[in-house]
């Protein structure tokens, strides 16, 4: 596609000879020119490509002033063609950017490089112009704070006032602590000692001025011109700081309402304790007596399973090592296994289980030991009790067996309320069971 030309030249055999020129060298000649008001009016109309542009021209407006009025409505390159090449018409000519300046007379290949380069110039400069704009509408539309200073805390750039983007010849007095955080020296937390070394900062500030919560992000930038500059980006969290801390002040209200709730949960587990004791010391009768002591073995459970869920580190686990060897040591002390010559031995492997797992299992444990007491010895026989609990392939396994009378050769008989409530614990833990009551009796039971 041939480039379209404007020629403004005030002598006009002078423009019909360069019109023949650039047709010969392929141009198209959109137009011409005698004087500067004509040129700019013409020039808005055709819209051409490339003004070749006398700097003399008739009336009271040289080429100079029309060039500069052309450059600032159009943007479209000009090369200045004079007789005059004096150091003070150089000096005006420089006010209006042109793209080239020929001095008269006309040689062809001057002229045809002059076009060439400023109309590649055009292009480049329109591409660069268009990139600046794309750039200026992004850094116009983010959500965040940004600016950009140089080694000495100057502004260059901030998306709420764009202000040149010449990073070689713009100059700014105004300093990036004064203007943003209102003091007169760089700030205590300044991360540009850290920038210049090549790291990314991240910080969280408090502008007091503003009373509002920022999170910057700070980076090294290097130029083509071997200069140093710093890009900040700052996100306003105020919202989000204030909805953490509302958080944080709702789970510090829960906290103390868990205590609170446990506390009293601690009494009243308590408060029933001491009736069923007081029930079973008043007691004459030894089967309320039994009733009440199996009571409060399954309360005492409950109790030691809080207490180490209220001890632990893990918010909805508990060591069941601690727990179950405080549960058997109450067993045999509760039940006099000692008097009554009945060994407990137990090895508990120190595992964190689920408080929905541990109580059951807890219970399963207290169930099963005092089971054994009562019907594998019958209260009088002297013998051993073992309760291994241990992790096996995946599982939690647990192992109680004596060396007693069979008990569980009746297992499935829904008559006998021992075996029914072991059976629903284990139910209820989805336990896979074994029962060997051939040698004295084993049960044992794996569950997630």
């Amino acid at each position: 596609m041939k480039a379209k030309i404007f020629v403004v030249e005030d002598q006009k055999i002078i423009a019909l000879e360069i019109t023949q020129r650039l047709e010969g060298m392929g141009y198209e000649v959109v137009g011409t020119a005698t004087n500067g008001n004509a040129a700019i009016q013409q020039a808005t109309n055709l819209l051409p490509d490339l003004i070749l542009m006398d700097v003399k021209l008739e009336g009271n407006m040289d080429g100079i002033e029309a060039a500069d009025r052309i450059r600032s409505l159009l943007g479209c390159p000009i090369i200045f063609l004079t007789a005059y090449a004096d150091e003070k018409t150089l000096s005006r000519a420089k006010i209006a950017e042109p793209f080239g300046y020929i001095v008269k007379p006309l040689e062809e290949r001057e002229l045809r490089s002059s076009i060439e380069i400023a109309l590649y110039k055009s292009k480049i400069e329109k591409k660069l112009k268009d990139s600046e704009a794309r750039y200026r509408a992004i850094i116009k539309s983010l959500e965040v704070f940004l600016y950009i200073v140089d080694d000495h805390h100057n502004i260059l750039l901030n998306n709420n006032h764009i202000n040149g983007l010449d990073w070689n010849e713009y100059k700014s007095e105004k300093k990036c602590y004064e203007e943003f955080y209102k003091v007169k020296a760089p700030c205590k937390n300044c991360p540009i000692p850290d920038l210049q070394n090549g790291l990314t900062k991240r910080s969280e500030i408090f502008d007091l001025n503003t009373t509002r919560y920022f999170y910057r992000i700070s980076t090294p930038l290097r130029m083509s011109n071997n200069r140093n500059y710093y890009q900040h980006f700052l996100v306003d969290i105020t919202e989000k700081k204030k909805s953490e801390e509302e958080v944080v002040a709702f789970l510090h209200e829960k906290d103390n309402l868990l205590k609170e709730v446990y506390q009293r949960f601690r009494n009243n587990l308590q408060f029933m304790l001491s009736l069923i004791r007081l029930k079973e010391n008043l007691s004459e009768e030894d089967n309320l007596k039994t009733g009440l002591k199996e009571i409060e073995s399954k309360l005492q459970c409950l109790s030691f399973a809080h207490e180490g869920l209220n001890s632990s580190a893990e918010k909805n686990k508990i060591n069941f090592k601690i727990f179950a060897e405080k549960l058997l040591l109450q067993l045999i002390w509760s039940y006099e296994f000692d008097k009554k010559k009945v060994a407990v031995k137990y090895e508990i492997e120190e595992l964190s289980i689920p408080i929905d797992a541990a109580i059951p299992a807890g219970i399963l444990i207290n169930e099963l030991v005092v089971n054994s007491f009562k019907n594998s010895f019958n209260g009088t026989d002297e013998g051993e009790i073992n309760v291994n609990f241990y992790k096996q392939n995946g599982l939690n396994k647990l192992v109680v067996s004596d060396d007693g009378r069979s008990i569980y050769d009746d297992y499935n008989n829904k008559e006998l309320a021992d075996l029914q409530i072991i059976k629903s614990l284990c139910e209820q833990l989805r336990a896979t069971t074994v029962i060997n009551y051939k040698n004295g009796n084993e049960f044992s039971a794996e569950f997630q």
